[in-house]
């Protein structure tokens, strides 16, 4: 799994994306996650690869929620909207 802050202009999502769409056979659209029903972040996924955006430059301080969910999903090896 890839996770960019998109809102951080250190950790620069675009060029994360761009380099997860040279892994991806195919171009997904983006998908929405929620926790307590409002958007946390948007994701992708293809060719067993996932990519994650949302918060900004140190998640784990700005978006804990946000982080503890994506890796209880990811180590599920369920995507972040299910």
């Amino acid at each position: 799994m890839l996770y960019y802050g998109d809102m951080d202009a250190i950790c620069n999502p675009i060029l994360g994306l761009r380099f997860s769409l040279q892994i991806f056979e195919t171009i997904p659209d983006y998908q929405a996650y929620y926790l307590a029903n409002r958007v946390a972040g948007k994701w992708l996924q293809n060719s067993g690869c996932r990519f994650a955006t949302h918060a900004g430059h140190n998640v784990g301080r700005d978006r804990p929620e946000v982080l503890q969910h994506l890796f209880e999903k990811f180590i599920a090896g369920k995507a972040p909207g299910e």
